[in-house]
């Protein structure tokens, strides 16, 4: 019993430092350990729901899957909003705030992984027309500017593979003060997609690493994309920094030369068009995926 009692101590101990963490990334008090980014996600939505929000704005690229199918899951309508290949147009945000009443927005801190929103132009505007912004900072955890809890109301991440902090499973939500009611504290939503078994001493390890393993993939792209561009290959976002390269193609013949290019350097790729990355014939260099 008590050796049960000192492993559960020890237990919370670990999940304490890595709240602690998370905190300190996120700017934010209130944050949920989750069993996974999805569920992060579908926290959100359901929280963003008892805001009263009937509406979620979504990127009409550049995101994830989940921010299409899970608000229908919760009766809400969803509205893409048309990009920059998943970077955010203000223009089109704002006609969408004002034509939405009662909206959430929902978007990636890193489109597609591949260039980095403007988010605190994207917060005023959201305050502005009384929008609840949820950042998807999957990508960019740890990043003073792209997962900054100052210019956001919730922020979600993934701690699954080949993410920042990649433990495999796991993810969190995190909110600014005034968004968990006492409404949404009697639903319970936090502790249902809280998860029971986790291994905190690994998570820990893993995001302790996080700000060097971020700054290795910035570096590793800019490499890589110096390295496309010696090789004269159009790349979609090539003056923005990110840990994920889109490199356009016209016809199968300069496909294969990319595809060689990515085969040479060992690097995996993805076949696009894809929500999750652009709507362009292009093969995404998951820059992510080395270490």
């Amino acid at each position: 019993m008590l050796i049960k009692e000192q492993q559960e101590k020890q237990e919370k101990e670990l999940k304490d430092k890595c709240l602690k963490l998370l905190r300190q990334y996120t700017k934010h008090d209130i944050v949920k350990i989750t069993s996974s980014g999805d569920a992060a996600i579908f926290g959100a939505l359901v929280i963003a729901k008892q805001h009263g929000c009937n509406t979620v704005l979504v990127p009409d690229q550049g995101g994830w899957l989940t921010y299409l199918s899970f608000p229908k899951i919760l009766n809400m309508i969803v509205i893409e909003i048309k990009t920059n290949y998943g970077l955010i147009d203000f223009e089109e945000l704002e006609k969408a705030a004002k034509k939405y009443s009662k909206s959430a927005f929902l978007f990636a801190s890193f489109a597609g992984y591949a260039a980095p929103q403007n988010l605190e132009g994207i917060y005023s505007l959201c305050k502005k027309y009384n929008i609840l912004m949820i950042e998807d900072a999957s990508g960019s955890l740890s990043h003073s500017q792209l997962c900054n809890g100052s210019f956001s109301d919730m922020i979600v991440g993934s701690f699954g593979k080949w993410k920042i902090a990649d433990l495999g499973y796991g993810g969190f939500l995190s909110c600014r003060d005034g968004i968990i009611t006492l409404q949404i504290k009697e639903l319970n939503i936090l502790s249902l997609i809280q998860e029971k078994q986790m291994n905190y001493g690994i998570l820990l390890k893993k995001l302790q690493g996080v700000t060097g393993r971020l700054h290795f993939l910035l570096q590793k792209t800019k490499e890589i994309k110096a390295l496309c561009k010696k090789q004269g290959f159009i790349m979609i976002h090539e003056d923005a920094y990110g840990i994920g390269i889109f490199v356009k193609y016209k016809d199968n013949e300069e496909k294969q030369r990319i595809l060689d290019f990515c085969k040479n350097n060992n690097i995996e790729y993805k076949e696009c068009p894809l929500y999750i990355k652009v709507l362009e014939n292009a093969i995404s260099l998951e820059i992510k995926r080395i270490h």
